[in-house]
């Protein structure tokens, strides 16, 4: 049997009202960044609390989530950076799909 593939509908979130509308809108997914981790200047973007609550958020609607990342961290020196990237069992939120 052939699987038709569609686009993926993929909306750019920076703060909680346009993750809102693109829930209620239908995106199939979402990308987002994070205050320490991100260089979008325009963007309010997510701190940690705020972010885990944006992934609860949009996996209750059945919507990915894709993390941006805009800097090349040193994981030497950061510790926040070593949770923030590491593998789903170890982070303090849901899984990031």
């Amino acid at each position: 049997m052939i699987k038709t593939k569609y686009p993926e509908v993929l909306a750019p979130v920076g703060d909680f009202e346009r993750l809102e509308t693109a829930l209620l809108y239908g995106a199939d997914a979402v990308y987002l960044g994070s205050t320490e981790y991100g260089m979008r200047s325009g963007s309010a973007n997510f701190d940690i609390e705020s972010l885990r609550r944006a992934v609860d958020m949009a996996h209750e609607k059945g919507v990915r989530v894709y993390l941006t990342c805009n800097v090349l961290p040193e994981t030497k020196r950061s510790t926040g950076w070593r949770i923030f990237s590491a593998p789903p069992p170890e982070r303090a939120w849901t899984r990031l799909s």
